[in-house]
């Protein structure tokens, strides 16, 4: 089954602490209670931002980011269990950023951009793949510019990339267990927005559009990408839709944002509905968020986000959404 482990993918939620970065993972949930975040392993060793890692086992746990300078830097970083090891490789670009990394059984696949990504220039599209110790570079079809943000691997042949083309809009790469191609989806042609995907088989997959005004959601039924209508969800430009985990053909979530609120919809097989979540907003200055969203089991969910200021997580036990304590996070 496709889902996304409690692996921190695609959170952010990495804390500064000693001029390092903190990994902040979710534990697994004892039946009938949620358990409270922690921090483990201790920081990995360098200055910058953390976005995603991906956890193998007690001993070995995979993480990915952007080292801190005005050179921006890729980080991808091995836990052995004791110590934190900073991967070099000539596979990882001298200027550029990992966003996500994920694990199928036989390696890892970690996405980003590589070259000079400043406001004024374009970076490219960035996939590694991770077997034991050894890093190479994905060959890519074009266009190449632009940026990948999201990755999910249903098996070692079924395996999805999700980002932007510079210009152009969300765009997708599907990997087929010889190569990467590009996966048209009926979006919005010159918008800004990021695709973000999951898939739970090669038949099954969801993405979605992430920026403001471009609230879409489309569905992949093993041969093209079609649209799935969602309910009305408030003002096209106070609207996030942060982030998608498939669990199954009759489960999927996506978590976000509408109005200051925090934002659930659930796929049953059918149609999106709107549930009901928990959003303690702080006197209207800040809003609620919903950022990413981590599946143990269909009712062992995570959601991570903001609440003001401070790091808001909300856990679904398979009949409602509550507060549970929220590891730091950096915004």
């Amino acid at each position: 089954m496709g889902i996304h482990r409690p692996t921190g993918n695609h959170l952010k939620a990495a804390a500064l602490a000693a001029g390092a970065l903190a990994i902040t993972t979710i534990t697994a949930f004892s039946a009938g209670a949620p358990a409270a975040a922690q921090v483990s392993p201790p920081p990995v060793p360098v200055k910058g931002v953390i976005e995603s890692s991906a956890t193998i086992s007690a001993n070995s746990i995979w993480a990915v980011g952007v080292r801190a300078g005005r050179q921006r830097r890729p980080i991808l970083a091995h836990w052995n269990g004791s110590t934190w090891t900073l991967i070099s490789s000539p596979a990882l670009p001298a200027n550029g950023d990992l966003h996500a990394i994920t694990a199928f059984k036989g390696g890892l696949w970690a996405v980003g951009s590589a070259g000079d990504i400043s406001a004024h220039k374009a970076g490219q599209h960035l996939i590694l793949r991770i077997t034991g110790t050894t890093v190479t570079r994905m060959t890519l079809p074009g266009p190449a510019t632009g940026g990948l943000v999201s990755v999910t691997a249903d098996s070692a042949k079924d395996a999805w990339a999700g980002g932007f083309v510079t210009t152009h809009g969300p765009f997708l790469l599907h990997w087929n267990g010889t190569r990467w191609t590009r996966s048209p989806i009926p979006a919005d042609k010159g918008s800004f927005s990021i695709a973000k995907v999951s898939a739970d088989s090669p038949r099954d997959a969801f993405a979605i559009e992430t920026e403001a005004g471009h609230q879409a959601v489309f569905r992949w039924n093993g041969h093209a990408w079609k649209r799935s209508a969602i309910p009305a969800i408030g003002s096209a430009g106070h609207t996030f839709l942060n982030d998608v985990a498939a669990i199954s053909g009759k489960d999927a979530w996506i978590v976000g944002s509408s109005q200051d609120r925090t934002l659930i919809l659930h796929w049953n097989g059918t149609t999106w509905a709107r549930v009901a979540s928990p959003s303690p907003k702080l006197h209207g200055i800040f809003r609620d968020s919903l950022d990413s969203i981590s599946v143990v089991s269909a009712s062992n969910i995570t959601a991570i986000g903001r609440r003001g200021r401070n790091s808001l997580a909300e856990h679904w036990d398979g009949h409602s959404w509550k507060v549970v304590p929220a590891p730091p996070v950096i915004f």
